[in-house]
């Protein structure tokens, strides 16, 4: 059975993706910081829920370790895990720090205290959920924008690397995406990219041939605004 490391996984994104892979047969190492989350994916498959809020190294380490110690080593790694927080490029104080923490630092050092034993898989895939942000900006999002910006590029890095290496490497630039950060705004849901939407994309990737990956995958809505 295969193995599958999603972090991020209680709730949006993250577990449409948890689910898509439980329904193809993987096993999944599912990471969250609410155990209720994980537990909610107990009926679809082989689920092993991890605790942890990945903002702290300490926890970082610790999943790491315990993917190497248990022999957990995924096949498919998923860097979905991430928090937005708003400012200006102008504010004090300023969420840069928080934001770099959250969307691209703990991204790097987990997929880095990995690596080496992705490598061994032969055939392991890394999938980075970056966002439009890592494209584009947003004014009234300045830290967040420079915190994906950097995604993108750690993204375009590792992808040159992990083709030396034999480890596939695809980045998923999605634009608004129907969360539960969503609920309550007034949104039509039917306006904006559903998380199944993303989860597909992944075991469609995961079903190309050996030769094939895609560097990055670009996501727009196509209602305007949004």
């Amino acid at each position: 059975m295969k193995t599958a490391l999603i972090t991020g996984a209680g709730k949006g994104i993250g577990r449409a993706i948890a689910i898509a892979l439980l329904k193809s047969g993987y096993r999944c190492l599912v990471v969250s910081r609410t155990s209720a989350d994980l537990e909610t994916l107990q009926p679809y498959g082989a689920v092993l829920p991890f605790v942890a809020d990945l903002n702290d190294a300490e926890a970082r380490a610790s999943l790491a370790a315990y993917v190497l110690n248990e022999n957990l080593v995924p096949d498919v790694l998923v860097n979905n895990a991430g928090f937005y927080l708003p400012d200006t490029v102008s504010s004090l104080p300023s969420a840069l720090d928080q934001n770099l923490n959250s969307n691209l630092i703990q991204v790097r050092e987990l997929t880095a205290l990995l690596w080496e034993s992705l490598i061994q898989r032969k055939s392991a895939y890394v999938f980075n959920i970056v966002s439009v942000l890592g494209k584009q900006i947003r004014p009234e999002a300045a830290s967040y924008t420079i915190a994906k910006h950097g995604l993108a590029a750690y993204n375009r890095l590792l992808f040159k690397e992990g083709k030396k290496q034999n480890v596939k490497v695809t980045g998923i630039f999605p634009a608004s995406v129907y969360t539960a950060a969503w609920e309550g705004s007034g949104v039509n849901p039917d306006w904006l990219i559903k998380p199944e939407d993303i989860a597909q994309l992944v075991i469609t990737c995961l079903n190309l041939s050996a030769a094939a990956v895609p560097d990055e995958i670009h996501l727009q809505c196509m209602q305007e605004g949004f």
